[in-house]
Parts: C-alpha cells; sequence; structure tokens
C-alpha cells in the first residue's frame, strides 16, 4: 500500500520587512558609554586628546588675556555712561536656569555670575552607534563684561555688553534612560547681549554665550561645543 501524504498545517511565513527571518535573534544591549567613548574616543588615543586640550585651553588663556587687557582699556576711555546701578540680583531662564547676580566695578565695566543648571542636547558617534544623548550641568558662571549704553528711552536704558568668562561644576549624561557617573567640568566661553534698564529698579538683559567646555573623571575625558541662550532679571540697588 502506498503511503498516504498529509499536507503539513504549517505554511511559510513570508518576511516582507526587508530582514532576514533567521537574523532576527535577541542583540544584548550595549553597555552605557564612558565620557570618551560618547565623545568618540577610544583610550588609545585619549592620550593625544589630552595634549590637544592642553594645547587648545594654552591659546584660550592668552585670548583671555588679551581680552581682559581690552576689556580695561575700553573702560578706560571716556565713553556714554552705562551704569544704572551699582549691584543687581534675579534670576536667568533660557538654556541655563538658575539665580544672577551683577555688580559694577567701574562706569562701564562689569562682573556677571550666574549658577544654574544647564541642560544640553548632543550628537556623537561610539563604536559604530550614532548617539543623541543629554548633558546636564550645574555650574557657576563668571563673566567680565564691558557695557555701554546705546540710547535712552522715556522709560529707560538700553545698553550692550561684550565679554567673556569661565564655568566650573559638575556633569553626567543621560542615555537609553541611565544617567553616567558625575564628571567634572571646566569651560571659557564668550558672551554678548543687550540689557534695559527701566527708571524703577528693574534691569532685563539677553545674551549668547559661545564656549568651549572640558569633562573629566577618574578614567575619562571629553570635550565639547558649549553654548547657552539666556533671558534674565534682576532688581537693582
Amino acid at each position: 500500500m502506498a503511503d498516504i501524504q498529509i499536507p503539513s498545517k504549517r505554511r511559510k511565513i513570508e518576511c516582507h520587512c526587508g530582514l532576514d527571518p533567521q537574523s532576527l535573534k535577541q542583540q544584548p544591549i550595549p553597555a552605557f558609554p564612558s565620557a570618551f567613548q560618547v565623545a568618540g574616543m577610544t583610550k588609545r588615543n585619549v592620550l593625544l586628546t589630552l595634549f590637544i586640550n592642553f594645547n587648545f585651553f594654552c591659546i584660550m588663556k592668552k585670548i583671555t588675556k588679551s581680552l581682559l587687557v581690552g576689556l580695561f582699556m575700553l573702560a578706560s576711555v571716556n565713553a556714554a555712561s552705562a551704569q544704572n546701578y551699582k549691584y543687581g540680583i534675579g534670576a536667568v531662564v533660557g538654556t541655563m536656569d538658575g539665580v544672577s547676580f551683577k555688580m559694577f566695578l567701574s562706569e562701564n565695566l562689569a562682573l556677571q555670575a550666574d549658577l544654574a543648571y544647564k541642560y544640553v542636547v548632543r550628537t556623537a558617534r561610539a563604536e559604530g552607534f550614532r548617539l543623541s544623548y543629554g548633558l546636564h550641568t550645574f555650574e557657576l558662571n563668571p563673566n567680565l563684561v564691558y557695557q555701554r549704553n546705546i540710547t535712552s528711552f522715556g522709560v529707560g536704558n538700553l545698553d550692550w555688553y561684550a565679554g567673556g568668562g569661565v564655568s566650573l561644576g559638575y556633569a553626567f549624561m543621560s542615555l537609553w534612560g541611565q544617567n553616567s557617573y558625575g564628571l567634572g567640568k571646566f569651560g571659557v566661553n564668550g558672551i554678548g547681549g543687550v540689557e534695559f534698564k527701566f527708571n524703577f529698579p528693574l534691569a532685563v538683559g539677553f545674551d549668547f554665550r559661545p564656549g568651549y567646555g572640558l569633562l573629566f573623571g577618574k578614567d575619562d575625558t571629553g570635550s565639547y561645543f558649549d553654548w547657552a541662550v539666556a533671558l534674565s532679571a534682576r532688581y537693582c540697588f
């Protein structure tokens, strides 16, 4: 008697997604990258990166010295008065949120310091992956600025200001719902903006702060373009 072939109820499943079904295996989740892996570095070239960063900061140090000398020279020149108050204290919001303090050292030279939390989204490559991650910093950002009056209105005075400063603080990264260990942060930045001082004791300012930041920890280091856009309001006295 011939064997009777019974058709199988199983049917071949075709995949129209462009992937090989045999390759659809569970892949392990990559480990959280270190600071210099996120910055696109490996441990083999970290020494070279540190050397480059050192030379960069030497250059920035010379630029900062030149900027400070220029600010003091400008402050010594007879210019339109910008000092409408001596001290100001208030808040700063934007890409950095915190408290803000300003003090005039002379008629046109002021020290502006902000203690704030800052969040920046960055994109980098690490071991074949393109990563977008959040960089959180808690930092103190003091700036020395030269300030000069543009024009006066019936309700107050409009000034411009420019200068530079540094940032010091603590940073950590967030990626895939996880936070990295803490890193130290040091940076240098420029600053430029405008400020309107009302005839009553209130000053409102807006500025942009491009800069360069360096992250450092026990084993890792990394550098990045740092920046901030800030809106400030201070009570003046």
